[in-house]
């Protein structure tokens, strides 16, 4: 009778130990992605160190889905002697876009490019670059966008604003 009891105690035990928190020691992004592991750890909203269960695999996924960077992500947590390295399998959408543009009256003409990265070299910053030129107006406009400076929730941006624009009305 104790045979089954102590089998019984030691299969929970092993079944909680499987279940107890691992430190995460690793990230490594695998599929369709540009982004980098540093990024893929803070975009999960977790650290290096951080414990972590497979019940909080869910939670992961669903956070790197709310960024808008992806089709699809999969997470999955390795074993090592240390902790877990955790992998995550990423799909990512078309993150930038380049489309002219042309502005005609009968007084007044322009074309122009334009420019967006929503994921720039796989680290969630963003660059916004548009030019113009015309027989009245020529312009750039640019914007670089870190949203979180070294990990802080502090974010640093760059805007550029050039216009050349010729008046031809007066006042009396």
């Amino acid at each position: 009778m104790r045979a089954p009891a102590i089998a019984a105690v030691l299969a929970l035990a092993s079944t909680a130990r499987a279940d107890a928190p691992k430190p995460i020691v690793g990230a490594r992004v695998e599929g369709h992605s540009k982004l980098t592991p540093d990024t893929a750890l803070r975009l999960a909203h977790v650290h290096l160190g951080d414990p972590i269960t497979a019940a909080q695999i869910p939670q992961l996924e669903a956070s790197w889905m709310s960024s808008e960077l992806f089709k699809s992500a999969h997470v999955t947590l390795e074993d090592t002697p240390k902790g877990v390295v955790m992998v995550a399998t990423l799909d990512d959408k078309m993150s930038w876009i380049a489309a002219p543009t042309l502005y005609v009256l009968p007084s007044n003409w322009a074309v122009g490019v334009g420019y967006a990265e929503n994921n720039l070299f796989g680290q969630n910053r963003k660059v916004l670059l548009y030019g113009q030129l015309g027989n009245h107006t020529s312009m750039f406009f640019g914007t670089y966008l870190i949203p979180y400076v070294r990990g802080t929730p502090l974010q640093l941006r760059f805007d550029l604003y050039l216009l050349d624009h010729d008046i031809d009305e007066y006042t009396n």
